[in-house]
């Protein structure tokens, strides 16, 4: 950790120990570990624990004794038993409180998921005032269990990421940009997400890690993949569109090509190759 994060959190764990209502602390993500992921642009990422979360998350008063906040705001997943509050401080650290409720970390801990997720790369406990430790450190372990797809589940995702591709292709010619790029630069990447997971899996195993919500991605993708993916994101205008799209597909349809005969799978083929060709015809 550097010497801006470890002055930071040590005012962080200062206002927590002299804040009754913070129950415990710890670090968690690459603000965890020494294996050379932390840097210079690395962020402070915590969860905190208390029997009070609304007085946390609603505001960001409590935090002025760390130091001055530039700007602030709160994130939930409610699904997810998931809620946020972050912060940028003056001087540009920023710091990600992850707020848990205490009982629901000790009678329902499999229903922070995605704490849960994050925490699986990482965690260590720098305050506790109620022995939570060890249910702290449980969440480590407890990530979702990974499964591959259903043929059904798999031929779905193919069929939605075509039929979206030729979507934001007519969007493009037409001149809809701000649309087409949406589509192209986010919705078709996070289907291409989720085909990358299974494919890394399906050719290194289950067990593989692919990580968080595509983190650290540049890490755990296979190099013959990187020069489309690179490819694959658009600038504003219509020959960037068009240029990324066609290196959507290639790239998606590359890693759902092998995932499908790994899993013994059908996979379109014909239908890919005139959806291609009909692109083309399109473009003129």
């Amino acid at each position: 950790m550097n010497a801006h994060n470890e002055e930071l959190l040590d005012r962080i764990v200062s206002l927590a120990r002299g804040d009754d209502g913070v129950r415990a602390l710890a670090l968690v993500g690459s603000s965890s570990r020494e294996d050379g992921r932390n840097d210079e642009y690395s962020d402070i990422d915590v969860i905190l624990v208390t029997d009070s979360p609304e007085r946390y998350l609603s505001s960001a008063g409590w935090a002025e004794a760390v130091g001055r906040v530039w700007f602030s705001f709160s994130e939930s997943v409610p699904e997810a038993n998931h809620h946020e509050r972050r912060f940028l401080f003056a001087g540009g650290h920023d710091v990600d409180a992850i707020v848990i409720e205490a009982g629901r970390l000790k009678t329902s801990p499999e229903s922070l998921w995605i704490a849960r997720e994050i925490c699986a790369g990482g965690i260590r406990v720098i305050l506790d005032k109620d022995g939570l430790s060890s249910a702290l450190l449980g969440l480590a372990g407890g990530s979702r269990g990974f499964s591959f797809p259903s043929k059904a589940d798999f031929g779905n995702l193919v069929h939605d990421f075509c039929f979206h591709y030729l979507w934001a292709m007519k969007k493009c010619l037409r001149g809809e940009y701000w649309v087409a790029l949406q589509c192209v630069n986010g919705y078709l990447k996070r289907k291409t997400l989720a085909m990358l997971e299974w494919y890394e899996r399906a050719v290194h195993g289950p067990d593989y890690d692919t990580r968080y919500d595509g983190r650290y991605l540049e890490l755990w993708i296979d190099p013959d993949l990187r020069d489309d993916l690179e490819r694959s994101f658009s600038p504003y205008g219509r020959e960037g569109i068009l240029d990324a799209l066609d290196a959507s597909l290639r790239l998606f349809a590359k890693a759902a090509r092998v995932t499908a005969s790994t899993l013994r799978f059908s996979f379109p083929e014909d239908e890919i190759s005139e959806l291609e060709a009909h692109g083309k015809r399109l473009r003129g």
